[in-house]
């Protein structure tokens, strides 16, 4: 047999070696635990009784890890009149405090982000943070961009529970300019956009027409949201997640279809939509390829295309770019968003 054979079986014998050790590291550490104890004799029993047949051990080698137990994790096992060993009261597990340690700066801000949200499910994680006796407070070192003065944002916990047990809800909505409606619905996903948050879900009046209709968390009446046992729920058919990849934003318009749409953009825009794109299926063009047709455009603009169903956030987000960003095709686009030009160049002139 070569050398490195040698060596590499010597490697593999070190790492099984290891791996068995640590396994019975563990299973100590959860005998040790328990307050009423165990002599060497049923320590051993104990943990060849979780270990397979080709691992077990005997009373020299836990003895022998024991030793080596409190020197590695610089804990004390003590040992009372009838030679019972355990961890002393103060210690639950030597593991689980390894590892609540490692994670507190990861516990402590996701308690500081769950607090800005009320509801049952967020209550219980914060909570169970609290109760490891990890301190939440007030400084931050990150700051997501919450909507502070958000409308109903304690419906967001009873909404999330509702979507996971698969409950049938009924709720009442408020549009901005329509009457109060009372709708009964599947609740399926909830969604955050532009600092609002959505609630999608599919028509339950209707059994025909399987629709899938959005709500704004803050026009949803506060308490109007109720388990309804009369109609069983019904999974959602449609892949959310795929309509989301066709639309910017939250409206997904049924009778729409998805177009590529031509865009160019000044060069102080573009390194702006270079690192935030407007959607996902953007891509920059050659702008060699159209000098010709577009010659009346600066030489230091930028082309580049994005595919999607074009809706009111959308237009709403191309309008943002102002006059650093310009629609070329299709004409249905163009057409749109000249429409806003104008009525805005209108409300001006009316000033």
């Amino acid at each position: 047999m070569s050398d490195k054979k040698v060596e590499d079986l010597k490697e593999e014998k070190k790492s099984k070696s290891i791996k068995q050790t640590l396994k019975r590291y563990q299973i100590l550490d959860k005998l040790l635990c328990d307050k009423s104890g165990y002599n060497m004799n049923s320590l051993v029993n104990e943990v060849n009784k979780r270990l397979p047949d080709e691992e077990k051990v005997v009373r020299r080698t836990i003895e022998k890890d024991l030793k080596l137990f409190q020197e590695i994790f610089n804990v004390k096992i003590i040992k009372d009149a009838s030679q019972r060993r355990r961890y002393p009261d103060v210690i639950n597990s030597v593991f689980k405090e390894i590892y609540v340690k490692d994670k507190i700066p990861k516990l402590e801000e996701l308690g500081k982000n769950l607090s800005y949200y009320k509801g049952e499910v967020f209550e219980t994680p914060t909570r169970l943070i609290k109760d490891l006796g990890i301190n939440i407070s007030e400084k931050k070192y990150i700051i997501f961009d919450y909507n502070e003065g958000l409308v109903n944002k304690e419906m967001l916990g009873d909404l999330l529970l509702k979507i996971k047990q698969k409950k049938t809800i009924s709720l009442r909505y408020k549009p901005f300019k329509e009457e109060e409606q009372e709708k009964i619905v599947f609740p399926y996903l909830l969604k955050q956009y532009n600092n609002r948050w959505f609630l999608f879900a599919g028509n339950a009046e209707n059994n025909t027409d399987y629709k899938i209709i959005n709500f704004a968390l803050d026009r949803i009446v506060l308490g109007s949201v109720k388990t309804n046992t009369e109609i069983p729920y019904k999974p959602c058919k449609i892949d959310l997640k795929a309509r989301f990849e066709k639309i910017v934003g939250v409206t997904y318009l049924e009778d729409e279809e998805e177009l590529e749409i031509f865009l160019w953009a000044k060069k102080y825009a573009f390194n702006y939509i270079r690192t935030k794109p407007i959607h996902s299926t953007q891509k920059e063009v050659e702008a060699k390829d159209y000098k010709e047709e577009y010659k009346n455009l600066a030489d230091d603009g930028v082309f580049f295309t994005i595919k999607c169903i074009p809706n009111r956030e959308l237009y709403n987000l191309l309008s943002s770019f102002g006059d650093e960003l310009i629609v070329l095709k299709p004409e249905k686009v163009r057409e749109k968003m000249h429409e806003r030009v104008k009525k805005m160049e209108e409300n001006y002139k009316i000033t």
